[in-house]
């Protein structure tokens, strides 16, 4: 049975990371011989913020695979969860859920040198030069789900994501390195798998480092968009595989990538100044993931969103959402007005009289009957496919249509 033990500001179990871990979870938790693990649970009470040093130290602690303990959002409480979630800004923002900072020069914000650490749902964002936004110092089996990681302050240099570790998984994440020295995830030993991550350095800032960087061993990469580094792609002496990545670079290994892409055309903002990672319409990004099932649990985006929502899943942490599969079939006489509530929940509205065409601007596969002596059929959602048709008596139009 597993044991949860809450964090926050306001009414908790503990009011700060560092309690919890002292004082609720065992120096060894596999000595219970049973399946024990510990989950800790934030609650957005307030910001978790410090000067001083890492929020979240995680050592001399006996786990495996088991017993083993989970640091994400309360539910409820994380960015994933916020209301606004496919229009916020895809950036470290607390206002949107459970927040780490720290402001502190030469210090990790979370380090660990545990095995069997799984962390989820969680934005951590170092602004201190030196160390990494998140730094898992383990022999074994960590796993990132769901997370924003943002570092802005390299300065000389630094890694946003570090895994000195082995056999380690980060997907569906954002990598935020927002200075020209720094690092977006590195890893210095074998089986580190990356999938559908987003890392990325603004366009603005003259990156000189590398995006990812496998310092030996072997590294498995899968749908994830690096942009905006010095080396997108830094191999060291170790070997990468995978297939379905993209950059604004070449790429030197794997099968369906998109190499040498606008950065801008990609993403809704990739300056530091209004940074936002969400994917734009029209994106050489959208359907073209492969399907991988293998390494992520769960066929959802950093937000949540289920994939596909297109042809294919989307490369990188977020899915762009559309009205895919969405039916209208009207069979109507004189004139009628018909509305049908889409997965987008934008209103489709349609005045079909004695009129003889058809037109929209649909979001995505949108699948189209309309049995009528003659029709007018029109839509305004939220992309700019057109759709024009002749509407005789008597006659279906079917249509099915994507981007």
């Amino acid at each position: 049975m597993s044991v949860t033990l809450t964090v926050g500001t306001s009414g908790r179990q503990y009011s700060t990371w560092a309690s919890a871990i002292a004082l609720g979870i065992p120096s060894n938790i596999s000595s219970t011989g049973s399946n024990t693990p510990y989950i800790l649970e934030a609650y957005n009470d307030s910001e978790f913020y410090s000067t001083s040093g890492a929020l979240v130290s995680l050592t001399g602690i006996t786990t495996d695979a088991v017993n083993t303990i989970t640091l994400t959002a309360a539910p409820g409480q994380s960015f994933v969860d916020n209301a606004s979630a496919q229009t916020n800004a895809l950036k470290y923002n607390q206002a949107n859920g459970v927040g780490l900072r720290v402001n502190c020069s030469y210090s990790s914000l979370m380090y660990t040198n545990v095995p069997n650490i799984n962390i989820s749902r969680l934005q951590l964002y170092l602004q201190g030069y030196g160390g990494g936004a998140i730094c898992l110092q383990t022999d074994d089996h960590n796993y990132v789900s769901q997370c924003i990681l943002q570092e802005t302050n390299g300065n000389p240099s630094g890694d946003a994501v570090y895994f000195p570790g082995y056999a380690s998984t980060i997907e569906n994440s954002l990598i935020y390195s927002g200075a020209a020295g720094l690092r977006g995830i590195t890893a210095a030993y074998d089986s580190l798998e990356i999938c559908n991550c987003t890392i990325v350095a603004p366009s603005n800032i003259g990156n000189t480092n590398y995006g990812v960087a496998g310092l030996s061993e072997t590294w498995k990469i899968y749908n994830t968009a690096v942009f905006g580094f010095g080396t997108n792609f830094y191999t060291g002496s170790g070997t990468y595989s995978g297939s379905n990545n993209a950059s604004d670079q070449a790429i030197g290994f794997g099968t369906g990538n998109q190499p040498s892409l606008s950065y801008s055309s990609q993403f809704q903002g990739v300056t530091s100044s209004a940074p936002d990672f969400r994917l734009k319409t029209g994106s050489a990004l959208v359907n073209a993931g492969a399907t991988e099932s293998s390494i992520i649990t769960s066929a959802t985006d950093i937000v949540g969103t289920s994939r596909p929502q297109g042809s294919a899943w989307d490369i990188g942490a977020w899915e762009l959402k559309g009205a895919s599969g969405a039916v209208l079939s009207t069979t109507p006489s004189g004139v009628a007005n018909v509305s049908a509530a889409l997965a987008t929940s934008i209103p489709l509205t349609a005045t079909l009289a004695a009129i003889s065409s058809m037109s929209g601007a649909l979001t995505t596969a949108i699948r189209l009957s309309v049995n009528t002596v003659g029709a007018t059929l029109c839509a305004s959602l939220s992309t700019a496919i057109q759709l024009t048709a002749n509407v005789t008596t008597s006659a279906t139009i079917s249509a099915s249509l994507t981007y």
